[in-house]
């Protein structure tokens, strides 16, 4: 019974003991702050070349329509002939 309860006691002392960690430094909030920083700028950055990539998709399906028509316009010019 002794040996159980010098285990248990050995275990919490190791588990409290690994539970303590340090204060993060001064240079380790000011790395962080500054990965948050790149991390959000990439962010606005995705969101823009998205948005860019949806008026580019946008402008290719209206000239392809244009080029569908100018095709169609020319084949009825062709068999007219």
């Amino acid at each position: 019974m002794k040996k159980l309860i010098y285990s248990i006691a050995i275990i919490g002392a190791v588990l409290v003991a690994s539970g303590c960690t340090k204060m993060p430094s001064p240079e380790d909030l000011d790395k962080l702050s500054q990965q948050k920083a790149a991390a959000d700028a990439a962010e606005a950055r995705v969101a823009e070349l998205e948005k860019q990539k949806a008026q580019l998709q946008q402008d290719l399906a209206d000239v392809q329509a244009v080029l569908k028509q100018h095709e169609d316009e020319f084949a009825e010019l062709k068999q007219r002939k």
